[in-house]
């Protein structure tokens, strides 16, 4: 409405006047009344994926047996909101194909949700995808939806501040399974220059590795020493014990039928060194790291922040001294 105040000056009665109003960039702080559906066209949302990155390799061994994918919307207006080909998509920062995570089958479907409200939408990895959606560790997760105000013709009000949002959460329970998840590293060795030149006087060495561990997850360890030029010298992980020459084997917990943790796995891991290694650790620069995770015997297992693992390290070197050495 506008309201407003008019005089007229002369004139006789019975004449006419005419009112002309014009209105411009008119900005409404609420506006009521019944309203037809009304696109307010299709929205994106990003988040970034706290899965990818540095253990993305991990991830795409990984096969969770109980995961919950929520997608939770809220609204303050007084309407409500139909979301229309709601989809989720993985996308990748170096530009690759996005992969897209499909509900039932389907790579969207449409929900509804009710006037000043949160609605929560729950989904599993019995009718989603998301396994394998996860296992491809996209870079971020990006939600696109076309939102429709007032689907039903209903009456109401809607202020300008007024709000709609959207998050979405991975919940991946404690009971997974994982099979050869394997991880590289390469790491500095850290000698000084008088110890390597003492390493010259080693005749034999060895290390003991004790190790009982409580977690359902057993470890392949091998680890390469070379020079500055990364050109290999010897594996350090061995076991005289289980006769593997570049290897350590860590064995997972003991667990039941369920795959939950009933005992610890209990071993020694004994590295012998040559007198000739020990002369080549002299040389030695880094020190490349290759692991290998798997669940105890590849089996489906629960993982609980009670397990854990103990592990010492004992070694003894023998050295060959002579009179200039005293």
């Amino acid at each position: 409405w506008i309201k407003g105040h008019m005089v007229l000056l002369g004139g006789a009665p019975g004449d006419s006047m005419k009112l002309f109003s014009e209105v411009q960039n008119l900005k409404f702080r609420r506006v009521k009344g019944r309203f037809k559906p009304i696109s307010l066209g299709l929205k994106e949302q990003t988040f970034q994926n706290l899965l990818s990155k540095d253990i993305s390799e991990f991830i795409q061994k990984v096969t969770f047996d109980s995961i919950n994918v929520k997608i939770t919307g809220r609204t303050t207006i007084d309407f409500p909101v139909r979301l229309q080909k709601f989809q989720v998509l993985g996308t990748y920062n170096s530009g690759a194909p996005s992969v897209k995570l499909l509900f039932s089958g389907s790579d969207s479907f449409d929900t509804l949700i009710t006037q000043n409200s949160t609605t929560t939408l729950n989904f599993n990895n019995l009718n989603t995808n998301i396994n394998p959606f996860l296992a491809s560790s996209p870079d971020s997760l990006k939600i696109i939806s076309e939102l429709i105000l007032n689907p039903l013709y209903l009456a109401g009000e809607v202020f300008f501040n007024d709000t709609i949002s959207f998050s979405f959460d991975v919940d991946a329970w404690s009971k997974f399974s994982v099979n050869n998840a394997s991880f590289t590293d390469t790491l500095e060795v850290d000698i000084g220059q008088d110890t390597r030149d003492k390493l010259q006087k080693g005749e034999s060495g060895s290390m003991f590795i004790y190790v009982e561990n409580k977690i359902p997850l057993e470890v392949e360890l091998k680890g390469l020493l070379t020079d500055s030029l990364y050109r290999p010298l010897f594996y350090l992980t061995r076991d005289a014990y289980a006769s593997n020459d570049s290897v350590a084997k860590i064995g997972g917990a003991f667990v039941d039928a369920d795959g939950k943790v009933i005992g610890a796995n209990i071993q020694t891991i004994k590295m012998d060194l040559t007198k000739d290694e020990i002369h080549k650790m002299k040389d030695a620069y880094y020190l490349i790291q290759t692991f290998s995770l798997s669940t105890t015997n590849k089996r489906t297992v629960y993982l609980s922040s009670r397990d854990e693992v103990k592990i010492r390290i004992a070694g003894k070197i023998r050295v060959k001294f002579d009179s200039d050495d005293f």
